[in-house]
């Protein structure tokens, strides 16, 4: 048997499923650079009316830093009633069908009976299938990237095919420093109080060598709910200044438009002067099946530059730690 050093899909899937039961962050970096694999599962349900369920699983395996492969298959099935929108016909008996003319329903009478009729029993399903390859070429200072796909779905009474190629030149991409050094000064303060309840105040002063300075204040109170419960407020502030080098667009004052350019550049917002509020709180308890905590947080940035400069996002967590013992 001749052995091979090539990475197949199988090996790449091995590694992330021992890698996902093994937890640890060095195998986690295997499986973000080598494969992704996501797995999805949809449903939506109209009262009465139509319900689809839909089943997406999809990878993409990082060849190199120049080379992306990426697949995915659909299967997804529609079924119950749908209105036909037809208008009611002044005749008085019709026959609707289905949009592709297989199924059907028919009416009598005037009025608007027919009109909010729906054709029942209307079941179509659906498998994709579809393929893509993205490659990136340096030249110079500058990329071109191609983009090369092709998709198959068939349902049950309809067939398609297609395929798709781009490319695309940049001109000019962001650059930064190839180093970065690093500072910070921390302090964090722990009480517990008499009642068992835990304080908890963090502050941190940092600064690095691209002429980002930041402020962090994290504070924490857990409140005790008895031997087994407890619940915790959080609130965050975050105030950080902008990069030398961060700029939202690039103007030329010359016609020679490279020779206005900047040795380094960047559009990153998370580069650009900014605030950020988080507030949130935290309950748990532990019993004999275990530990297990839920939080929920919410978080404002307000940037200074740039179009999206300005997020709100949520967070839920919620962790189950089982306790066996022997």
């Amino acid at each position: 048997m001749q052995l091979t050093r090539k990475k197949s899909i199988a090996d790449a899937l091995a590694i992330a499923t021992c890698s996902l039961l093994a937890q640890t962050a060095e195998n986690a970096y295997a499986i973000e650079e080598d494969m992704d694999l996501d797995l999805s599962f949809l449903e939506y349900h109209e009262n009465h009316r139509v319900r689809v369920r839909e089943m997406d699983v999809g990878a993409k395996w990082i060849y190199d830093e120049d080379n992306v492969f990426s697949g995915k298959i659909i299967t997804d099935a529609i079924t119950g009633a749908t209105p036909s929108g037809a208008l009611a016909p002044p005749v008085k008996s019709a026959t609707l069908t289905s949009p592709s003319g297989v199924s059907g329903a028919s009416g009598s009478g005037g009025g608007s009976s027919l009109l909010i009729r729906p054709i029942e029993g209307f079941v179509d399903r659906r498998v994709a299938l579809s393929a893509g390859w993205e490659s990136l070429q340096h030249l110079y200072e500058h990329k071109f990237r191609t983009n090369v796909g092709a998709i198959f779905s068939n349902e049950d009474d309809y067939q398609s095919y297609g395929a798709s190629a781009t490319a695309a030149y940049d001109y000019f991409h962001e650059k930064r420093p190839n180093s970065r050094s690093r500072s910070s000064l921390n302090f964090d303060f722990n009480q517990e109080r008499e009642d068992n309840d835990v304080v908890n105040v963090y502050y941190r002063y940092y600064w690095d060598s691209w002429g980002i300075n930041s402020h962090t204040v994290d504070a924490r109170y857990r409140h005790e709910l008895g031997n087994t419960r407890y619940i915790q407020p959080h609130v965050r502030v975050y105030r950080q200044s902008a990069a030398d080098f961060f700029t939202p667009y690039l103007q030329a004052t010359s016609p020679d438009i490279e020779a206005d350019l900047p040795k380094y550049a960047s559009a990153d917002n998370r580069l650009d002067a900014m605030v950020s509020y988080t507030v949130g709180v935290k309950y748990g308890l532990s019993g004999s099946l275990g530990k297990f905590f839920a939080r929920f947080e919410m978080m404002r940035q307000i940037g200074s530059k740039g179009d999206y400069r300005n997020m709100t996002a949520e967070i839920l967590q919620v962790v189950w730690t089982l306790d066996f013992k022997k």
